[in-house]
């Protein structure tokens, strides 16, 4: 049961991560991974459980379905499945390499104005306007 948990921690955990790298896009819970959500204690299925349906969570998913998952994640069957390695860009850096990062892009964003209104503008209106 352990194992089974773990798994649908990390699918919870990457469709959160999904669902904030790619603003306004929700990763679609089919029925496959609604039944596997239901053993991470942390989810909250966006609608009532009917307490006569007829499938039950998952004891055992099989590979297909995990890969599906994954496919829909945008990642991997060994991330899924806690495999070593690295399986995700952001597993290359530690947590500390990512927040230095994170301060030195801030800083290149504001030194170079890349909220500017011009630089927002498409590409056809800033080809009509005169340089």
């Amino acid at each position: 049961m352990l194992f089974i948990q773990q798994l649908a921690e990390r699918v919870n955990e990457r469709r959160t991560e999904y669902e904030r790298s790619h603003e306004g896009r929700r990763v679609p819970i089919t029925p496959a991974m609604s039944r596997l959500l239901e053993h991470d204690l942390s989810y909250e299925p966006y609608r009532q459980r009917r307490p006569d349906r007829t499938h039950r969570p998952y004891r055992n998913p099989g590979v297909l379905t995990i890969l599906e998952m994954a496919n829909d994640l945008g990642t991997t069957v060994g991330d899924l499945l806690g495999e070593r390695g690295l399986h995700r860009p952001k597993d290359a850096m530690s947590v500390q390499d990512r927040r230095t990062l994170r301060t030195l892009l801030r800083a290149v964003w504001r030194i170079f104005d890349l909220d500017d209104p011009v630089l927002l503008r498409n590409a056809s209106e800033k080809d009509a306007a005169p340089q």
